[in-house]
């Protein structure tokens, strides 16, 4: 029997779409969400159920993984009206791999530990062309014990994978190898 958590994945675009199939493709139990119901399309015929909503979409999940366009994206969606964590029971790990704000990370973190959530901050680095390989550099900012527990997820989407302290700490470090490159 399959122990891997149940997965829903939000944001099936560019980078989102290459991930949600790598973990398909690991066996994991995937359903899939995006607003354009195209980008589901291959995912679906690759063995991913598609949700018809957000709240069908993560309703039973273990781990909601998020990769979304920016900040504005990732606000509406986590906490907007019949956002995200309005919907996820106790227990459940968010793994946000877009690049977003410190600032909005820490509202995350703060909102979603009121509901024993836990969030980890996981911006992702390198092309659309690495993510189909699962060869992504991720900067995990969270909890290391949530981190550790969903390391085997880390390890289907990324070659380099660091953790790299407190929620926020993620998008500063993505944010800075930005800036050098």
């Amino acid at each position: 029997m399959n122990n891997k958590p149940l997965l829903a994945f939000i944001g099936v675009g560019n980078m989102g779409n290459p991930m949600a199939l790598n973990l398909i493709n690991a066996e994991y139990s995937v359903t899939v969400f995006d607003k354009d119901k195209t980008k589901t399309l291959n995912l679906q015929a690759a063995g991913a159920n598609v949700g018809d909503s957000l709240s069908s979409t993560v309703q039973n999940a273990d781990v909601v993984m998020v990769s979304l366009p920016g900040p504005p994206e990732v606000a509406q969606v986590m906490l907007g009206n019949n956002g995200v964590l309005s919907y996820l029971k106790q227990g459940v790990t968010i793994i946000d791999t877009t690049t977003s704000s410190v600032e909005l990370i820490k509202q995350l973190v703060e909102e979603s530990s009121k509901k024993n959530i836990d969030y980890l901050e996981a911006p992702v680095t390198n092309a659309v062309d690495f993510a189909a390989l699962g060869r992504l550099s991720i900067f995990i900012g969270g909890s290391l014990t949530a981190f550790e527990k969903h390391k085997p997820i880390f390890e289907v989407i990324g070659e380099k994978i660091f953790h790299v302290g407190k929620a926020g700490n993620g998008a500063t470090v993505k944010l800075l190898t930005n800036l050098l490159w």
